[in-house]
């Protein structure tokens, strides 16, 4: 289990605060105080049981809500930027609800909200190469897949992936592209995962790549601040070990605003080095999404992709779900 640091519980416990009463006022208003928790006293064992798989759905939704508000009021609310600093950005393991509620004033003795507990961590998905990168299907967005495959044949020597992978993707990428929009440029019915364009891989090779690897609908920006560290040395081919960790520590204390920050950042420690900087972001569309609900005997949990629509009006979307998991103890 994910146990934030010191730095981060403060920061938890403080900044976001509203956030998290937020969260879990939805959860209240969506699930708690629906008909999940009447007064009724169930005698026979698996009614009570069928009841508490029930209510954990019915949680779990709520929490997927109480994710989706969370990133949608970081845009509002937020700086134009997205960061692993951020609140979205903190897990949350295993946590009393019944605690929580007490933090945040919330609490109401008429519900017995004691044993249940909940978890969730976002991931930013633009962290991630995205394999959709490496297809285009006009002018620009073919520009952008020479880059990006450059990028990624590098990304594999760094994490020791057979380069053969690249071709085998492309086939099956291929295929998707005919069900591209073409005024949009994004997947028409598009629902599969990282898995499964993976499956057909060697099983080393595709194990290596999930860790690292998206599948977006559309082309996208990969994002500076959340990226990780292999990919990142592919983004920047020939950076040095001081300047990589010199990066790596500016962006945890002040995130990049944009790639031209990134450039004068790079103008001032390493000067020769050379990078796509039409591949580079520092805002995030994309997220990749951990929930689950403990409740009494039964865990159920969900991993989803939500997409975050930017605009006047703001409003995340559940693009996909993953996997779902349930369990009776």
């Amino acid at each position: 289990m994910y146990k934030p640091s010191d730095h981060h519980e403060k920061a938890f416990n403080q900044s976001g605060m509203a956030l998290i009463s937020a969260l879990l006022v939805i959860i209240l208003i969506t699930s708690l105080l629906s008909t999940l928790y009447s007064n009724q006293v169930y005698k026979i064992q698996h009614v009570s049981n069928a009841t508490t798989i029930t209510q954990s759905k019915w949680l779990l939704h709520a929490l997927t809500d109480g994710i989706r508000y969370l990133l949608r009021d970081d845009y509002i609310k937020g700086k134009p930027i997205d960061h692993l600093g951020e609140i979205w950005a903190l897990p949350v393991s295993d946590s009393s609800l019944d605690i929580l509620l007490k933090k945040n004033q919330l609490a109401d003795t008429s519900l017995n909200t004691k044993n249940i507990f909940i978890s969730y961590k976002i991931d930013d998905a633009q962290g991630r190469f995205n394999l959709a990168n490496l297809a285009g299907h006009d002018a620009q967005s073919n520009a952008k897949a020479i880059k990006s495959k450059v990028v990624f044949k590098l990304f594999l020597t760094k994490i020791g992936a057979d380069q053969r992978v690249e071709k085998v993707l492309l086939d099956k990428l291929k295929e998707l592209n005919q069900n591209i929009d073409k005024n949009t440029g994004k997947s028409i019915g598009f629902n599969i995962t990282e898995a499964d364009l993976l499956h057909d891989l060697d099983a080393t090779d595709a194990k290596i790549l999930e860790k690292f690897v998206s599948l977006l609908p559309e082309q996208t920006l990969i994002n500076i601040n959340t990226v990780e560290n292999n990919l990142l040395t592919a983004v920047l081919p020939d950076i040095s070990p001081v300047t990589l960790q010199k990066l790596i520590e500016r962006r945890q204390k002040t995130p990049f605003t944009s790639s031209n920050d990134l450039k004068e950042f790079i103008a001032v420690e390493q000067p020769t080095l050379k990078f796509s900087d039409d591949l580079i972001g520092v805002r995030s569309s994309f997220f990749r999404v951990y929930a689950a609900i403990r409740h009494e005997n039964a865990v159920i949990s969900q991993s989803m992709l939500i997409s975050r629509k930017t605009g006047r009006s703001p409003v995340t979307e559940i693009l996909r779900l993953e996997k779902e998991d349930f369990k009776t103890y």
